[in-house]
């Protein structure tokens, strides 16, 4: 739409329309939008095409599917939180729960009309903050975050997820009462300018 009607963007059209299609068709293993062709592993990461980047919004069944794969297979049984991906390796061990892919998953509860699920991987992203409010890279055991430095993708992650339940009347969110001492002033969202706050 914002591109016109030029050679250059019926190009970029046809080329996402192809992407498209060729990632569910190779992709989709027994209805799950894996992390590749090759594999039938999971990756959060893929549930940004539902939310963030929206090229399958309208593939709700698909949604719906890869979400019950990642609660079931990427979940960490332990700590909570959803894994980055099947094969995550990291330098103290493998399989740890990220706060941005949990944050993801809550983003995929909301596009499908499920606020108490969104709201349940949130909060656990909320509870696993810092003192001060950070938020960090992955967990490694109860308790023991790693990365915590500047604000990061994960925090950009939780600022889209609050946005997500942003009253557009009123201009404000309305998140539980635990979070009502929240307050974020000229946030800028769709266009408009935005003070989040209960």
């Amino acid at each position: 739409g914002l591109l016109k009607k030029t050679n250059e963007s019926e190009k970029y059209g046809k080329a996402f329309q192809e992407l498209r299609e060729s990632i569910l068709r190779n992709a989709v293993k027994k209805g799950i939008l894996c992390r590749s062709p090759e594999t039938e592993h999971l990756d959060s990461s893929v549930l940004n095409f539902f939310t963030l980047m929206p090229i399958f919004r309208s593939e709700k069944h698909l949604l719906q599917k890869t979400v019950e794969a990642m609660e079931e297979r990427i979940k960490d049984p332990l700590l909570g939180g959803i894994w980055r991906h099947e094969d995550s390796i990291v330098d103290l061990g493998d399989i740890q729960p990220w706060p941005c892919s949990t944050l993801w998953l809550a983003e995929a509860y909301l596009v499908l009309d499920k606020p108490e699920k969104a709201w349940e991987h949130l909060n656990w992203v909320i509870d696993n903050t810092s003192y001060c409010g950070l938020i960090p890279e992955y967990l490694i055991t109860k308790g023991q975050p790693l990365g915590i430095s500047m604000p990061s993708y994960s925090q950009g992650g939780f600022l889209i997820a609050l946005l997500r339940h942003l009253n557009p009347e009123q201009r404000k969110i309305i998140p539980p009462g635990h979070l009502e001492y929240l307050k974020f002033e000229n946030v800028f969202w769709n266009g408009k300018t935005f003070d989040l706050r209960t």
